[in-house]
């Protein structure tokens, strides 16, 4: 009897509460709401009589007079669906003919005539049997998720440790670096001075020859000047040039004044250092022997200047002539065999020198290349190769074992949630297709999508952070947009019992959405809410 009168007195009790309670009001505000006294704006901004709480008129600036109607535009009303799950809807849908709320509370005045149908039990126990459902997937997620948060641990440890181990390994390949170096730059040193002998003599001897030619060039314009002078009053006039018949351009067997005044290149007449310098530089390609590539000066017809050998005659080579009709009848025995394999060749008109035969394909010819320097010269050179090999043996392996710890570090400073839950989907590929596009996800590197009927793939974004962390990843400075940004991907996370891209979607140009199930998201579901009995 004791326990009926505890129970019936808590439910009078509540009963009061809710009876007190304004409509629209949740149950967790109700202690502001007090008919004994007057209403403070929940926001500070005023205080009323309590008669005007719910008398749709909005008193107070944060509407918290008005929960129950819609006399406020920012105002929001409680819906407590007893049975499903309680609700807030804006307080301008209250009264509207339309049941937003499940049992029916926001259409109180029954403006339409026609009452809302409660259906707050029928939602709720489809709320139930999914609840049930996601409560056995994130059950199951959760296992997964503790295997993987141990996966993500264990490969963290190892990581570090290999990146402790590559860096005591990269100590010594750096100490053998350094010692190759040395030898290195000796070796160097002692090639370099060796071949800066060569070089200083090779550029000697090519200063000597270009001097030389100089000479030989200079002097072959001074003989031509002094030929080509022929009153040898050491100036070369027009009326010299006009003599000779090399300057004949239009080969009309005379020279005219303006093939003469081309040559004095506007001077009146030249004097031999004018000439080397001006004069020859215009006229050397009708006489020089370096121009014509031979010493002899075929194309040149001359009067004075005709002192060098002229051209002869060919007359070695006459053939004497040959009556082939005496000899038209051969005895059968002098004539060729038809059968080649019935001569018996020499050997010596095969090779008449008695040269070696040159080596068969097949027959490998092993001959180094001749050096071009000295043989203690070449020693040198060959002895700082060696030591420069060594050197990039070295240097080689310890630049990829730094990329190598660099990688490394980079995986380490990677956010993967908590307990490196995530740490899994690194450098994994999701991918999933709709009629048109088959879209992909690179975890913690790049999106991307590739036309199904041929095409490229277009990249969507590389890995930039989590936008909300473990719940949202972003990925930006994809490719550009046509007249527009660069393109961008927000991947949302949801429990799953399995790595799954699910879905993608442009809501906006150039932004993408995807969403991807992967049990490193599960999280316990929250606990039920329940209004009072």
């Amino acid at each position: 009897m004791v326990c009926k009168s505890i129970i019936l007195i808590v439910i009078s009790a509540l009963c009061v509460s809710e009876s007190l309670r304004p409509r629209g009001v949740p149950p967790d505000m109700a202690h502001f709401y007090d008919p004994n006294s007057s209403f403070h704006c929940l926001d500070g901004s005023g205080e009323i009589p309590f008669v005007h709480v719910n008398d749709d008129y909005c008193d107070c600036k944060d509407a918290s007079d008005e929960p129950g109607t819609a006399a406020c535009p920012n105002g929001r009303f409680y819906c407590a669906n007893r049975g499903f799950k309680p609700s807030l809807i804006p307080s301008s849908r209250v009264n509207d003919g339309i049941c937003d709320c499940c049992d029916g509370g926001d259409e109180w005045a029954q403006v339409t005539g026609i009452p809302c149908q409660n259906n707050c039990d029928e939602l709720g126990a489809a709320d139930r049997v999914e609840r049930e459902r996601l409560e056995k997937l994130v059950q199951e997620g959760l296992k997964m998720k503790a295997e993987l948060a141990s996966r993500g641990l264990a490969a963290r440890k190892e990581k570090e440790a290999e990146i402790q181990t590559k860096k005591a390994e990269l100590d010594e390949i750096h100490k053998a670096k350094e010692a190759k170096s040395l030898i290195k730059e000796e070796r160097e040193k002692v090639e370099k001075a060796a071949l800066d002998v060569i070089r200083e003599e090779e550029e000697r001897v090519r200063q000597a020859k270009e001097e030389k030619e100089r000479i030989e060039k200079e002097a072959e314009a001074v003989e031509y000047f002094k030929k080509l002078d022929t009153n040898n009053d050491g100036l070369l006039a027009k009326e010299e040039i006009m003599l000779e018949i090399a300057f004949d351009q239009n080969n009309d067997g005379m020279i005219s004044d303006e093939e003469a005044t081309f040559y004095l290149s506007g001077h009146e007449n030249y004097d031999q250092e004018t000439f080397i310098s001006t004069g020859w530089l215009l006229m050397k390609h009708l006489f020089s022997k370096y121009e014509n590539g031979n010493n002899k000066n075929d194309n040149i017809e001359t009067g004075d200047i005709d002192d060098q050998d002229t051209t002869k005659e060919s007359s070695d080579d006459s053939v004497d002539d040959y009556d082939y009709d005496d000899h038209d009848e051969l005895d059968d025995e002098k004539a060729q065999p038809d059968d080649e394999d019935d001569m018996e060749v020499p050997e010596s008109w095969d090779n008449p020198n008695n040269e070696e035969s040159a080596p068969n394909d097949d027959e490998t010819v092993d001959e180094k290349p001749k050096s071009q320097y000295p043989p203690e010269v070449q020693a040198l050179v060959d002895s700082a190769n060696v030591a420069r090999d060594e050197y990039n043996v070295a240097n080689n392996a310890y630049n990829d074992l730094s990329y190598d710890i660099q990688q490394l570090e980079k995986y380490l400073e990677k956010d993967f949630g908590p307990d490196d839950v995530f740490a899994s989907l690194a450098n994994q590929c999701f991918e999933m297709s709709d009629l048109e596009y088959t879209y992909k996800m690179c975890a913690f590197d790049y999106c991307a999508q590739k036309p199904k009927h041929g095409g490229s793939e277009t990249r969507l974004g590389s890995w930039e952070k989590w936008s909300e962390p473990h719940v949202q990843m972003s990925y930006e400075k994809g490719v550009q947009c046509w007249n527009g940004p660069s393109r961008s991907t927000n991947v949302d996370l949801r429990c799953g019992d399995v790595n799954k891209l699910v879905s993608a979607s442009e809501p906006n140009r150039c932004e993408y959405l995807f969403l991807f199930e992967t049990p490193a998201a599960c999280q316990p579901l929250p606990p039920i809410q329940h209004d009072e009995l």
